[in-house]
């Protein structure tokens, strides 16, 4: 056949091609059964990618922002004073950061219609938290995307180094990703986790799963079962972080008695038999200085441990709990008796609530079946404690790969509302983190920033954009703060 022939079939095949697929464009038609997916050339004609959003406000906070900021008063020249601040060996400058940076990235919380002061009860425990004296604890719940104390650790930071307080707070025996900035530790391999969040067919412990929504039992096929927990400073976390003056452990439901051992490398420090007990308990050490520890255990029946605490004696306590996996609707699954007898016990005073991205790949038009089961985790987490606060965190937007490059997920709008909705039905706070990246399409913005905000999968965030959010959390939770002060003095 000619070239001349060759070219007029070529562009006489296209030609059919391209009607057919303007003709059917967005259906698949139905033939013998069978449905016939169309491909579309309009990816081809269009020019241009999405439009992306302008963050050069938030990267020009995140150059500007370093370990060393402060959380002291201020003046009105600068949001941070960095002389006040905690010495960290980390710490390479420091640096002021003028208020209009900061007040152009600033989201203030949400409230339901007339109910602006459901934090006051907590604000009312900071006001008086030095004259009590008191050791009081925020738990910051979350998804993947506070995985490795990211987030959780620059808020601890922030709130501890102008509230008082140190330690990393709760640990667990077993987690899905021990890798956290935050602390370092190492367990035997023969301890057993479990969680609400395992599938229905693995062995449970009576839904008592504690504070952390998991536990961890020593097992083993000889009759005395032993087993060992060894913790490290991190020399890449915050100062006040690697300081604590006490470690506690909560365990319980040993049915026989066991041996408790803590040792610093090969000294040992304590040993104790502890009885059998069918509660929750707890063992307690107080340190003058951190120490390096290792802690075992031994008996014939091991109890459930529920964590480890690494805290001051007083002050702010703010414990990272990731959930990987979860769209913050196992809750309801555990004993909330036991949940409530927990959270009194070790005082909780505030929850934040931080969960969506996995309810994402979940495409579909409504979400009023997550906005009614988000409801009814909420609702149960405010009767264990009467005026409980807590504080909603909404997904971040996340980003696929589409014809036109990466795209915001269609839904994120649609669950965020749903996350909203569910907050003020009872009574909680709302923190818009989508609308603080900048909304629609952010997200690559953060990705593509230099340095990153965001990691490659275009989920999380990277650890400068876990502080930048961190950050501006912070901010408008201390606005809040700051405006219950004023109509304090009214």
């Amino acid at each position: 056949m000619k070239p001349f022939r060759i070219c007029v079939f070529m562009l006489s095949v296209f030609s059919i091609l391209a009607a057919i697929s303007f003709i059917f464009a967005g259906k698949n038609p139905e033939m013998m059964g069978y449905t016939l997916k169309i491909p579309s050339f309009a990816p081809l004609l269009k020019s241009s990618q999405p439009k992306y959003k302008d963050i050069s406000h938030i990267i020009t906070l995140s150059n500007q922002l370093t370990d060393s900021v402060s959380t002291e008063d201020v003046s009105s020249d600068t949001v941070f004073n960095s002389s006040k601040a905690p010495k960290n060996k980390l710490l390479k400058k420091a640096t002021n950061i003028k208020t209009d940076s900061l007040r152009s990235l600033l989201r203030n919380m949400d409230f339901p219609e007339g109910n602006d002061t459901l934090l006051f009860p907590f604000f009312s425990e900071l006001q008086n938290l030095k004259e009590s004296k008191k050791l009081i604890r925020i738990l910051h719940y979350g998804d993947s995307q506070i995985e490795g104390d990211r987030i959780t650790s620059y808020v601890r930071n922030q709130l501890q180094t102008r509230f008082g307080g140190s330690g990393v707070g709760f640990i667990p025996i077993v987690a899905v990703n021990p890798s956290s900035i935050s602390y370092v530790y190492n367990v035997s391999e023969n301890w057993k986790k479990y969680s609400p969040l395992q599938s229905s067919t693995e062995e449970k412990v009576n839904r008592r799963y504690g504070i952390l929504l998991n536990c961890a039992r020593i097992t083993s096929n000889s009759k005395e079962k032993e087993g060992w927990i060894e913790l490290k400073r991190s020399n890449i976390a915050y100062m006040l972080a690697q300081q604590f003056q006490q470690c506690r452990i909560f365990y319980g439901f040993n049915k026989s008695p066991m041996l408790v051992e803590l040792k610093q490398k090969e000294s040992v420090l304590d040993a104790e038999i502890v009885p059998a007990t069918t509660g929750l308990k707890e063992m307690q050490w107080n340190f003058d200085s951190p120490k390096d520890l290792t802690i075992s255990f031994k008996a014939t029946d091991p109890p459930e441990v529920y964590g480890i605490a690494l805290d001051s004696k007083q002050g702010i306590a703010v414990d990272n709990i990731p959930l990987r996996g979860s769209s913050g609707l196992e809750f309801t699954k555990m004993d909330m008796t036991f949940l409530k007898d927990f959270y009194r016990l070790v005082n909780v005073k505030l929850l934040i609530l931080q969960f969506g991205v996995n309810i994402v790949p979940l495409l579909t038009k409504n979400y009023d079946f997550y906005e009614r089961s988000f409801q009814k985790q909420l609702m149960a987490l405010k009767q264990t404690i009467p005026n409980l606060p807590i504080i909603v965190v909404g997904v971040s937007d996340i980003s696929r790969n589409g014809d036109n490059g990466y795209e915001s997920y269609p839904n994120i709008e649609l669950i965020r509302n749903a996350q909203k909705t569910a907050a003020f039905n009872t009574g909680c706070a709302f923190w818009d983190t989508y609308e603080v990246m900048g909304g629609h399409n952010s997200m690559p913005s953060w990705v593509f920033a230099n340095p990153p905000l965001a990691q490659k999968d275009f989920i999380h965030f990277s650890p400068q954009g876990a502080k930048i959010i961190g950050e501006m959390f912070y901010r408008s939770f201390i606005n809040e703060y700051e405006r219950y002060l004023e109509k304090q003095k009214l």
